[in-house]
């Protein structure tokens, strides 16, 4: 395996079959000693940055109180 001149290297189909690599699977360099650890990124990253761009979003236009007396039952 070499890095080409664009600094890319091409990861084995069966290292990436194995470990669940797919087209546009984000992944995470770390320099451990002297090597370089590759791992997917954690989705838990992925769930935190969801929420703080949707956070305080809502299409509908309404409030989160007009939201929330929706969903309460009146009796």
């Amino acid at each position: 395996m070499q890095v080409n001149e664009q600094g890319q290297v091409t990861i084995p189909a069966e290292v990436r079959d194995r470990l669940g690599f797919v087209p546009g699977t984000e992944i995470e360099l770390e320099i451990v000693g002297e090597k370089l650890e590759i791992r997917k990124k954690s989705r838990t990253g992925s769930i935190k940055a969801w929420i703080e761009r949707v956070k305080g979003a809502s299409a509908s236009g309404m409030t989160t109180d007009e939201i929330m007396q929706l969903t309460r039952d009146d009796d």
